[in-house]
């Protein structure tokens, strides 16, 4: 009956080792979908901020705390970083 015991210890162990791991798994992809969503707003913004200014006759706009201006032909402009983005 001992050798039952441990054993019914070690499957524990391991059922809870498991579940630890597909926790930690759910988490890092809740992040890493997070991080891609983050990264198609900002592209998203951009596009929208681009063809704004290519249909209109202003020099800058406001998106979400982002001043941009129109920098080339299909290039965009963060006023306030001075980096260029490629609209495509």
């Amino acid at each position: 009956m001992v050798k039952k015991k441990g054993f019914l210890l070690a499957e524990a162990c391991v059922a809870l080792f498991i579940a630890a791991v597909s926790v930690e798994v759910l988490f890092y992809c809740l992040g890493q979908t997070k991080v891609a969503r983050q990264g198609v707003e900002q592209r998203l913004e951009r596009a929208y901020a681009w063809h704004v200014l290519h249909k209109t006759d202003r020099s800058t706009i406001k998106v979400r705390n982002h001043v941009y201006q129109l920098h080339g032909n299909k290039q965009i402009q963060d006023a306030e970083t001075g980096i260029d983005y490629a609209v495509h």
